[in-house]
C-alpha cells in the first residue's frame, strides 16, 4: 500500500507512543514469552486509531557484541515439543505497522540466561537490512537430528519434507536484520495473522491487570492527546 507523508508522519508518532506503553506494561507486568499475546494486543489497539497493521510469527536469532562472549540466541519456529516429537510454535512475534517494518515490544521480555541488559527495550525499525534465513535459522538441532534419524530425511531437506512451503512465503515476507552497537537481530518470518477477537471482546488475558481495552482507554488514549497536543 502506498501512505501519503501525513499519514506516515503521524503514524511514527503515535506508534511509538502505544508501542513504549505497551512494552511498559508487559515489563511491569513480568510475564516473559507474551509476544503473541501482547501482540494481538498492539494490534488491536493500533487499529483503534486507524493504523494498519499485522502481526507476523517466525524465528529470531540473536548475535550478542563479540565483547560479550555470549553466544547466539535462537528462536526457533520449529522444535521438539515436550512429547518428543515435531512441533511448529511461534517462536517470537513481532509486528509490522508502516512506516514500520518492525515493531519488537517483547523482545527483551524472553527467558534469556544471560545478556538481557545487551537487549533493546522496543525494537522500531523502518528498513531492515537484506537477510538470508538458514536451515538453523528455523530449525531446532534436535528437530533436524529427530528428521535426519526417525524420517530419515538429511538436513539440507528438513524444510522442504517439514514445511515445503516455506521458501515460498518467505519469497513474499523476506527475512531481514539490524545491526547496532553490535547487537544483530535477524528476523525470519514463518506465518501472518491478527487476532480472531474483536477489540470488545478481548477478554482472555490481562497485562499488568488491565485488559486490552482498558489498556487503551486508561492508558494510550490520555497518552496520545498528551503527545498530539504538544506536537512531539
Amino acid at each position: 500500500r502506498d501512505y501519503d507523508a501525513q499519514y506516515e508522519e503521524t503514524a511514527r508518532r503515535d506508534i511509538q507512543v502505544v508501542a513504549g506503553i505497551l512494552h511498559d506494561e508487559l515489563a511491569t507486568d513480568g510475564r516473559l514469552g507474551a509476544c503473541v499475546d501482547i501482540g494481538m494486543m498492539l494490534s488491536r489497539i493500533l487499529e483503534q486509531e486507524g493504523y494498519w497493521n499485522y502481526l507476523v510469527k517466525g524465528s529470531l536469532t540473536v548475535s550478542f557484541p563479540p565483547p560479550s562472549g555470549i553466544k547466539r540466541k535462537f528462536f526457533w519456529s520449529y522444535d521438539l515439543i515436550p512429547s518428543g516429537t515435531q512441533g511448529f510454535a511461534a517462536a517470537h512475534a513481532w509486528m509490522v505497522a508502516p512506516p514500520y517494518a518492525v515493531v519488537d515490544i517483547a523482545l527483551r521480555q524472553q527467558p534469556y540466561t544471560e545478556g538481557r541488559d545487551l537487549i533493546p527495550a522496543t525494537v522500531l525499525v523502518e528498513d531492515l537490512d537484506p537477510a538470508d534465513a538458514t536451515i538453523d535459522d528455523v530449525f531446532s538441532p534436535e528437530f533436524i537430528a529427530f528428521a535426519e534419524h526417525h524420517d530419515q530425511v538429511p538436513k539440507v531437506l528438513v524444510p522442504r519434507f517439514a514445511a515445503p512451503r516455506w521458501r515460498d512465503f518467505m519469497r513474499v515476507f523476506p527475512a531481514g536484520q539490524l545491526t547496532s552497537n553490535g547487537l544483530r537481530l535477524k528476523y525470519c518470518p514463518v506465518g501472518i495473522g491478527a487476532p480472531d477477537s474483536p477489540f470488545k471482546q478481548m477478554d482472555h488475558w490481562r497485562v499488568n491487570g488491565r485488559l486490552a481495552r482498558e489498556v487503551y482507554r486508561e492508558l494510550v488514549m490520555p497518552a496520545l492527546k498528551e503527545s498530539r497536543r504538544r506536537g512531539d
